[in-house]
C-alpha cells in the first residue's frame, strides 16, 4: 500500500480510482447498448472476441495500478485484481441475459478471462523489465 497520508499520493489514488470506476462504467455500458441489426461493423470472423480481450487486457492493468493504493501486499493486490477482473467480466455476460437485443455468451467471457491473462502477463514484463532496470541503473550498487 502507498503511503497514504502524503497529499500527492491521496491526489494519485482519487485520480486512478476515478479512471478505473469510469472504465468500468464505459465497458458495462458498451455491454447493454442496443446493437443494431443489420451488417456487422466487424467482418472478420473472431474480431468481437478480440475486442473483449482487449477491453479487459486495459481494465486489467488499470486495474492493477488502481488496486495498489488499496492493498498491503501484492499478493493481496493480485487475488483482488484477478477475482475482481474474472467477475466483472462475467457479470458484464449476465446482466446481458436481461435485455432482450443482447445476448450472453460464455465465448465472450471466456474472450473476457483471456483478456485478463494477457494483462498479467503484461504486468509481470513490466514488472520484471523495472526490476532488472533497477538493477542495471547508474547509482544502484
Amino acid at each position: 500500500m502507498k503511503d497514504s497520508s502524503c497529499p500527492t499520493e491521496i491526489i494519485k489514488k482519487a485520480v486512478w480510482t476515478a479512471i478505473f470506476t469510469v472504465y468500468a462504467g464505459i465497458i458495462f455500458y458498451a455491454s447493454i447498448y442496443p446493437v443494431q441489426k443489420g451488417p456487422s461493423l466487424t467482418t472478420v470472423p473472431g474480431t468481437d472476441k478480440l475486442i473483449h480481450a482487449g477491453e479487459f487486457i486495459l481494465f486489467t492493468l488499470i486495474g492493477y495500478r488502481t488496486i495498489s493504493y488499496y492493498t498491503g501486499s501484492s499478493e493481496e493486490r493480485n487475488a483482488g485484481l484477478i477475482s475482481l477482473s474474472i467477475f466483472y467480466g462475467g457479470l458484464t455476460e449476465l446482466t446481458q441475459m436481461f435485455f432482450p437485443y443482447r445476448t450472453a455468451s460464455v465465448l465472450d467471457w471466456l474472450a473476457n478471462v483471456s483478456g485478463v491473462g494477457l494483462g498479467l502477463i503484461v504486468i509481470v514484463m513490466i514488472e520484471r523489465w523495472r526490476a532488472k532496470k533497477g538493477r542495471t541503473s547508474p547509482g544502484s550498487n
